[in-house]
């Protein structure tokens, strides 16, 4: 979570380095929204892993994103590490930003440590209330809390029902299976995923290690 004297120091330094005012923007709108750093000018073209379940699914979505907007559609995505997941859900972020919608990405430990951060400082908790207002909230990595387990899962199911009833699309991901995924968090939260979420199971590869032969040519390791 960005606090807004971190989005306000991180405008001015992108200011003085002579940015135009429309990357100015962008990469504010990136910055506070905590998408990666990776992932910011992610474009079609550098997705070579799952291409199928890309063109299929998150191209259709960023092509209609304004319904998706409108009737709250997400998606879930489930795969191993390394298959695109939070690629996929940065890149929509992006696109959603440039069209003038509000962005956050978490993950759901990240989500855990910004509540533990609130608890007896009100104007962060405020902060996260905000962050977590926004137009798409994507949530990564979901199953691999190992401890209050019952107090984030509440949490959790809390602020995904809130999301459902008001209309908000969210994108989940998870290394979990959908049908562990399920189990995992309950009847409830799995009745929500059935209603208004794509699902897009990814299939395995890391393509972070077909990365390392990039790295290798470009640094001239041998």
């Amino acid at each position: 979570m960005r606090m807004l004297f971190e989005v306000e120091a991180f405008t001015t330094e992108a200011t003085e380095r002579g940015m135009t005012p429309g990357r100015i923007a962008y990469e504010t709108a990136m910055y506070q929204g905590c998408i990666p750093e990776l992932y910011w000018f992610t474009k079609p073209s550098d997705v070579q892993h799952n291409k199928e379940a890309f063109n299929s699914i998150v191209v259709p979505y960023k092509r209609k994103m304004a319904t998706a907007f409108r009737s709250g559609y997400g998606l879930v995505l489930t795969g191993d590490n390394g298959t695109g997941k939070t690629l996929f859900m940065s890149y929509l972020l992006g696109r959603a930003a440039t069209k003038g919608h509000s962005i956050y990405y978490t993950t759901l430990m990240g989500l855990d440590a910004d509540i533990k951060r609130g608890f007896g400082d009100p104007a962060t908790t405020s902060r996260l209330r905000h962050q977590l207002d926004s137009d798409f909230v994507a949530i990564d990595e979901m199953g691999k809390e190992h401890i209050k387990r019952d107090f984030l899962a509440t949490h959790l199911e809390a602020y995904l029902k809130e999301r459902y009833d008001n209309g908000y699309p969210t994108f989940l991901a998870s290394n979990l299976d959908y049908g562990e995924l399920c189990r995992l968090y309950g009847p409830t939260v799995e009745s929500m995923l059935e209603g208004r979420y794509q699902k897009i199971s990814l299939e395995g590869g890391d393509f972070r290690r077909k990365m390392v032969a990039k790295m290798r040519t470009d640094m001239g390791f041998k």
